[in-house]
């Protein structure tokens, strides 16, 4: 829906809610930016949904009358907002719970549509274009970690995904954009990373990933995923980072650091390779200025006992059981409590990591293997 600023909204919802025996309930709804955390504000109003009785589930519609005055409106408008989304969830008395929104776009005194601000809570834009044979429901941007802000060290590999949910099939076309540090303090420029020429199938939903994003200098980046065209349904776009206003998915952006300074690797540790008892030295090189020593013992098994080298993913180790030492201390003997946790005939990794007095990390060594052996 479109709120024009200076005549407000007065419009008739209706909800469609799948009930089966139970009635359900909407205390709230809630006005929110996407992406945000909390209700940018909360209408306590509650909707009741009354379920058939003797029935299958079907569906029972509810309205509801949304208002938004003038004077709700402009100010909104001086908060920066022009786009909103409301939305309400229903929960019926069995727990099962629903939730559907809808995109409000806030206009100015003409009524055309005024671009948000380009960053991370740009609202979400629906498109609908039924004669291209592919009708867009939802678009929405993130890394995939599934964030819509990210923060990499100078180097380090980024990728986003574009989320598409939609009905039909055709083809989707568009542009993978990018705002440089250079621009963001202002007006973001995008410029074009890649162009994208997708076929959607029928499955109804579908991920498109990025090219790399550039993460070689420090700064703040913008990237876009603009929509050029939809089946035979072209969008006019003047210029290489222009973009169709309508038909934009979200704004996310992420900040890349300086390069982490190298941290020393320890060498030369003991036990390595092979079998260790309670009775056993751990040894590791000296570090300058180390105040705290930490020795971590990790599994060298996967769950289904197959092994696991030390070259593989570091998450896919388990933690065992650790020590922390002073930092003048270089060699040690596994605690009662250390051995209490390995099992006798099983191989483990170890490794070491030393801090200074700010906690900073001043080195660590790459995982070392042993056999535990109880000689008790």
């Amino acid at each position: 829906l479109e709120v024009n600023i200076n005549t407000g909204l007065n419009a008739n919802l209706t909800w469609t809610v799948t009930l089966s025996e139970s009635n359900a309930l909407s205390r709230q709804a809630e006005f929110f930016v996407q992406n945000s955390e909390g209700a940018f504000e909360t209408v306590n109003t509650p909707l009741s949904v009354v379920a058939p009785t003797n029935s299958p589930p079907q569906p029972v519609m509810v309205s509801e009358s949304l208002v938004i005055s003038q004077a709700q409106a402009q100010l909104w408008w001086s908060f920066g907002v022009r786009e909103l989304f409301y939305g309400r969830t229903f929960e019926d008395g069995n727990g099962s719970r629903g939730t559907a929104d809808l995109v409000l776009t806030f206009t100015n005194e003409t009524g055309g549509v005024v671009s948000g601000p380009a960053d991370q809570k740009q609202g979400l834009n629906k498109l609908r274009t039924p004669a291209s044979g592919l009708d867009i429901h939802r678009l929405e941007l993130r890394f995939t970690d599934l964030k819509t802000v990210s923060f990499v060290d100078s180097g380090d590999t980024l990728h986003a995904q574009l989320d598409v949910s939609y009905s039909g099939f055709g083809v989707l076309r568009g542009q993978w954009q990018i705002a440089d540090s250079a621009s963001v303090s202002g007006q973001p420029q995008f410029r074009t990373l890649s162009l994208v020429n997708e076929q959607l199938s029928p499955a109804q939903n579908d991920k498109v990933l990025s090219p790399a994003l550039p993460t070689a200098l420090e700064g703040n980046y913008y990237l876009r995923f603009c929509v050029t065209a939809l089946g035979d349904i072209t969008a006019p776009v003047s210029g290489a980072s222009a973009c169709p206003t309508e038909i934009i998915s979200t704004v996310v952006g992420y900040q890349v650091f300086p390069p982490k300074p190298a941290i020393p690797v320890l060498a030369g540790l003991s036990p390595s390779g092979i079998a260790a008892s309670s009775s056993t030295l751990f040894r590791w090189p000296s570090v300058l200025q180390a105040t705290v020593n930490q020795i971590q013992i990790l599994s060298a098994t996967d769950s289904d006992g197959s092994s696991l080298t030390p070259s593989e993913n570091p998450l896919n180790h388990t933690f065992i059981t650790g020590m922390l030492l002073p930092g003048n201390v270089t060699e040690v003997r596994l605690s009662d409590y250390v051995t209490e946790q390995l099992v006798s005939g099983r191989s483990y990794y170890w490794r070491i990591f030393s801090y200074g007095n700010d906690g900073r990390l001043l080195a660590q060594s790459e995982l070392v293997g042993f056999r535990f052996v109880d000689r008790k």
